[in-house]
C-alpha cells in the first residue's frame, strides 16, 4: 500500500512538473506575442525607426533560431511554442513595415504575406496551435480581400452570404485535409478540427441570419452551399469518425438558420408579433431533440466490445472523460458541457422571443407590469422546473419563462426604484429562483442574472445608468473592476466547493461556470492599474487600488488551495513556490485583470483534474488578449512593457522547470519521444526564417530607396482619427484629388454614380509652392511632360486609395496632427509614393 501511494505521489508530482513547464512556455507566448503587439502599435518615437525595425528582426531570428535548435533536440512543446512566438512576431514585424513607411498596401495584403511567410513554420511545427494560427491569419487574408476586391465592402458578412460561403468552403477543404493528414499518420485530431468545426457552422448561421436574400439565401446557390456542408459534414462526424461536439455545433447552426427560414415564412402567413411564440416553441423542440438524439449516440453498445470503440470515435461524452473512456449511463454522469449548451442556446433564443412578443405586442406597457409580469413568470419557471419526471421540452420552457421573467423584473425595478435597488432586488429574486428551481439551464441563466444584479449593485451608486455606463478610466476603476473582482473570486470559491463537496456540485457547477463567463467578458471594461500607478490612485480612490491588488491576487490564492491539500504528494517545494511565483508574477498583470482571471481557471482546473475548465481558461486568456489591444485606459506602451516582461519572465520560468532534477523514479516527463530526430524540421524552421527576414529587408530597402530618390509633392487633404489593427493609432485620411479621380473615372465608364474597381495612375502637375493638382488619368506611368509627376492609385468599391488612406503617429499625439492640411509624399520614377509627412495650411511641418 505504501508502495502504491508513493508511485501515486510520484505520478502526480511528474503531472504538474509537465504542466507547470507547459503552461509558462505557451502563457510566455502568448503574452510576449501580446505585448510585441502593442508596443509596435505604440509606434514609439524615443526609438528610431532603424532600431525598432532591427528589434523586431532581432526577436523574429531569436524565436526561430530557438526554435530550430529545439526541434533538433526533439523538444517536442518548445519547439512549436518558439515557432508560434515567431509567426507572431513576424506579423508585429509586417505590421512595423507598413506603420514606418506609410505605404498604404491593402489590410488584406499584410495578412497574405504573413500567411505565406508563415507556412513553413507551420509546416516545421506540425503543432495543431501553429496550424489554427496559420489558419486563422489565412481566414482574415481571404476575407479582407473578399471585402476589399470581391464583394462591396460588409457584403463579405452582410450581403447575398457568399462571401462567408466561400471562406466556409475554404475551411471545409482545410478540414478535410487536416483529417486526411491527422488519420494518416496518427495526429491529435479533436481540436484543430473542432476548431474549424466551429467555424464553418458560425459561418453557415451568420451567412444565413444577416444576408439580405430571402430566406437567408437558402434558394440560391449560397444556400446549396451552407447545406451542402451541413450535410457532408453531419455524415462524416456522424458514420466516419463519430465526434458529438462537432454534431452538437453543427446543431447548434441548424437551430439559428431553422430561425431564420421559419421566421421569415410566419411573417409573410401574415403571423406578425405572434410569430415569436411559434419561434419559440419550434427552438424548444429543436434543442430538446437534438439532445435525445447525441444522448442517444453517447450511450455504450449493447454489443460487448463496441462501447469503447463508439466512446473512441465520439471524442469522449462528458467534460472531464478523455476520448478513450466509455461513457457512464444518462442517469449517473451529468450531460457534456455542449449538451447543455445547446440546451442553453435554445432557452436563450427562446427568450429573446419571448420578450420580443410581451415587448412588441403590448402586454407590458408600464415598469410596473413589467415587475408583475416577471414574478409571475418567475413563479411558473419554479413550478415547472421541479414537476417530477420532467421532460426536455418542459425544462427547456422552465428556463425561458424563468429568464424572461427575471429580465422583465429587472426592468421593472429599475424603472421604479433605480440602478442600486434594482440590482438588489434583482440579485434576491435571481438567488430565489436559482436555489428553487432543479434545472441546470435555468440555473445557470439566474447565475447570469445575478452576475449583472452584482454588477448593478456595486457599480451604480448614486450614479444614473448613462453616467456609470460610460466606458472611460474612472467607471473602469471604479464600476467594472470591483465587480469583476467578485465575480470571479466568488467563481473561484464556487468552483472550489462543488470539487471537493460532490453532493453540492450540481447545485454550484452553474453558478461557477457562469460568474466566471461574466467576469472574463466584463473584464474587458475593467481597467487595471501598473505598479508605478497604484500610489496615485490609492490617493484617489483606496477603495479601487484594493482591488485591483485583489484581482490580480487571484491566481495566487488559487495556487495555495489546490496545492496546500496535497503536499504530502507534491512535496514543499511546489507547495510553497507556485504560489510564490504567482504573487511575484501578480506585479506584472495588475493593469490587465482578464489576464489573472483566466490564470486561475487555468490553476484551477489543473488542480481539479477538469482539463474542460484549463481549456476555458486558455480561450478566455486569448480572447482578452485580442480585446485588451483596444482598451483605452491603459497606454499602449505600458501594456506592452508589463506584458513583455510577465512573457519573458513566464518563459524563463518555463525552461527553469524543465531544467530541474527529475524525482527519482520519474520518466522523462517533458522530453519528447517521438520517433526519432528529424532534422528536416528543423531545418525548414531555419529555412523559413531566412525567408520571413530576406522579403523583410527587400520591402525595406526598396522603400528607403524611394525616401532618397523621390520626388516630394503635396496633396490637400481632410483627416478624422480611429484606431487600426495592430499597427496602432492612425488618422485616415482622404485627399483632395480622390474626388476629381473618382468623378473622372466615373464620367469615362458612362455611370455618373459610382467608379469601377482598378488601378493606375495620377498625373500631378505641381503648383509653384508644390501643391500637386490632378492633370489626368492613365493606365501607366509614361508619358508625362517635364514636372509632371505619376502616382499610382487604386479605386476599390467607390473609395480612392492614393498611396494611403492613413497616417499612423505615436500614441496620444492626435491633438497635435489636428491642424494637417496637406499630406507629404514621396514619388519614385515608377509611379510609387509614400506618406512621410503631415503639414499644416501654411505648409509648415507638424
Amino acid at each position: 500500500m505504501q508502495v502504491e501511494r508513493d508511485g501515486h505521489a510520484l505520478s502526480e508530482r511528474r503531472e504538474w512538473r509537465r504542466f507547470l513547464g507547459v503552461a509558462a512556455l505557451w502563457l510566455g507566448v502568448c503574452l510576449l506575442g501580446s505585448g510585441m503587439v502593442c508596443w509596435v502599435a505604440a509606434n514609439w518615437q524615443e526609438m528610431g525607426k532603424f532600431q525598432r525595425l532591427a528589434g523586431v528582426q532581432g526577436l523574429v531570428a531569436l524565436a526561430g533560431a530557438a526554435a530550430a535548435v529545439a526541434l533538433w533536440r526533439r523538444a517536442s512543446a518548445s519547439g512549436p511554442a518558439l515557432l508560434a512566438l515567431a509567426a507572431v512576431a513576424l506579423g508585429a514585424l509586417l505590421a512595423l513595415v507598413g506603420q514606418t513607411y506609410q505605404t498604404g498596401a491593402d489590410t488584406w495584403e499584410l495578412f497574405a504575406w504573413w500567411t505565406l511567410l508563415m507556412l513553413p513554420w507551420a509546416l516545421a511545427a506540425g503543432h495543431w496551435g501553429v496550424w489554427l494560427l496559420w489558419m486563422l491569419v489565412l481566414n482574415l487574408a481571404v476575407g479582407l480581400a473578399l471585402g476589399e476586391r470581391v464583394l462591396p465592402g460588409w457584403g463579405v458578412f452582410f450581403g447575398q452570404g457568399w462571401g462567408l460561403a466561400a471562406q466556409a468552403v475554404l475551411d471545409a477543404g482545410l478540414l478535410g485535409l487536416w483529417e486526411a493528414v491527422g488519420r494518416r499518420r496518427g495526429a491529435d485530431l479533436r481540436w484543430g478540427p473542432r476548431a474549424l468545426v466551429a467555424a464553418i457552422a458560425a459561418m453557415v448561421a451568420c451567412g444565413v441570419m444577416f444576408a439580405d436574400a430571402p430566406f437567408g439565401g437558402l434558394a440560391g446557390p449560397a444556400g446549396l452551399a451552407w447545406a451542402g456542408l451541413t450535410l457532408a459534414l453531419g455524415a462524416y462526424y456522424l458514420y466516419g469518425r463519430r465526434d458529438l461536439l462537432a454534431l452538437a455545433l453543427l446543431a447548434a447552426a441548424a437551430m439559428v438558420v431553422s430561425l431564420r427560414v421559419a421566421g421569415e415564412w410566419l411573417v409573410h402567413q401574415g403571423a406578425d408579433v405572434w410569430a415569436a411564440l411559434p419561434l419559440a416553441m419550434l427552438l424548444m423542440v429543436e434543442s430538446a431533440c437534438a439532445v435525445r438524439w447525441l444522448r442517444s449516440l453517447s450511450r455504450p453498445s449493447p454489443v460487448a466490445g463496441q462501447g469503447a470503440g463508439l466512446a473512441r470515435r465520439a471524442g469522449g461524452v462528458s467534460p472531464e472523460a478523455g476520448a478513450s473512456a466509455v461513457p457512464a449511463p444518462a442517469a449517473a454522469t451529468p450531460s457534456p458541457w455542449y449538451v447543455q449548451g445547446l440546451l442553453g442556446l435554445g432557452a436563450w433564443l427562446s427568450t429573446l422571443l419571448l420578450l420580443l412578443f410581451v415587448g412588441a405586442s403590448g402586454l407590458v406597457s408600464t415598469e410596473r407590469e413589467a415587475l408583475g409580469w416577471g414574478l409571475v413568470l418567475c413563479v411558473a419557471a419554479v413550478v415547472l422546473a421541479r414537476a417530477g419526471s420532467a421532460g426536455l421540452f418542459r425544462l427547456q420552457g422552465a428556463a425561458a419563462i424563468g429568464f424572461a421573467g427575471q429580465l422583465l423584473s429587472l426592468y421593472g425595478v429599475f424603472g421604479i426604484a433605480g440602478g442600486a435597488v434594482a440590482g438588489l432586488g434583482t440579485l434576491v429574486l435571481a438567488a430565489a429562483v436559482y436555489l428553487l428551481a432543479r434545472e441546470r439551464v435555468l440555473r445557470f441563466l439566474s447565475a447570469w442574472i445575478m452576475a449583472a444584479a452584482l454588477t448593478l449593485w456595486l457599480g451604480f451608486g448614486a450614479g444614473d445608468a448613462m453616467e456609470w455606463l460610460r466606458f472611460d478610466a474612472v467607471s473602469a476603476f471604479a464600476s467594472w473592476l470591483p465587480a469583476m473582482a467578485l465575480l470571479a473570486w466568488l467563481a473561484a470559491g464556487a468552483f472550489l466547493l462543488a470539487g471537493r463537496a460532490p453532493t453540492g456540485a450540481s447545485a454550484l457547477s452553474p453558478l461557477a461556470w457562469a460568474f466566471a463567463l461574466a467576469s472574463q467578458a466584463g473584464a474587458w471594461q475593467a481597467a487595471g492599474a501598473s505598479l508605478p500607478t497604484l500610489p496615485a490612485l490609492w490617493a484617489l480612490q483606496p477603495a479601487a487600488s484594493v482591488v485591483a491588488v485583489l484581482a490580480a491576487c487571484l491566481p495566487v490564492a488559487t495556487a495555495w488551495a489546490v496545492t496546500w491539500p496535497r503536499q504530502g504528494a507534491l512535496g514543499p517545494g511546489l507547495v510553497l513556490g507556485l504560489p510564490l511565483a504567482m504573487a511575484a508574477l501578480a506585479l506584472f498583470w495588475l493593469p490587465s485583470p482578464g489576464v489573472s482571471f483566466a490564470l486561475a481557471w487555468i490553476i484551477l482546473g489543473q488542480g481539479q483534474a477538469r482539463p474542460g475548465l484549463v481549456r476555458f481558461g486558455a480561450l478566455a486568456l486569448l480572447a482578452y488578449l485580442a480585446g485588451y489591444y483596444h482598451q483605452q485606459e491603459v497606454p499602449l506602451l505600458e501594456k506592452a512593457v508589463w506584458l513583455c516582461a510577465a512573457g519573458a519572465v513566464l518563459l524563463a520560468c518555463g525552461a527553469l522547470v524543465r531544467g530541474l532534477p527529475r524525482p527519482a523514479g520519474t520518466s522523462a516527463g517533458l522530453a519528447a519521444a517521438g520517433p526519432g530526430r528529424r532534422p528536416w524540421r528543423a531545418g525548414l524552421a531555419l529555412a523559413g526564417l531566412v525567408l520571413a527576414l530576406a522579403c523583410a529587408n527587400v520591402a525595406i530597402r526598396r522603400y528607403e530607396t524611394v525616401l532618397a530618390q523621390g520626388r516630394t509633392v503635396l496633396l490637400a487633404l481632410a483627416p478624422v482619427d480611429p484606431r487600426s489593427l495592430m499597427q496602432g493609432d492612425y488618422m485616415a485620411l482622404r485627399f483632395a484629388v480622390a474626388g476629381d479621380l473618382l468623378g473622372r473615372l466615373a464620367r469615362q465608364a458612362g455611370s455618373p454614380g459610382a467608379a469601377p474597381n482598378g488601378d493606375g495612375y495620377l498625373i500631378l502637375a505641381p503648383d509653384a509652392r508644390g501643391v500637386a493638382a490632378l492633370a489626368r488619368i492613365q493606365p501607366g506611368p509614361e508619358p508625362r511632360a517635364a514636372g509632371e509627376i505619376a502616382l499610382r492609385y487604386r479605386v476599390r468599391e467607390g473609395q480612392a486609395r492614393i498611396v494611403t488612406n492613413a497616417f499612423f503617429f505615436p500614441e496620444g499625439q492626435a491633438a497635435r496632427y489636428q491642424a494637417a492640411r496637406f499630406g507629404e509624399l514621396r514619388v519614385d520614377d515608377s509611379g510609387t509614393g509614400l506618406l512621410t509627412a503631415l503639414r499644416d495650411a501654411d505648409l509648415d511641418p507638424l
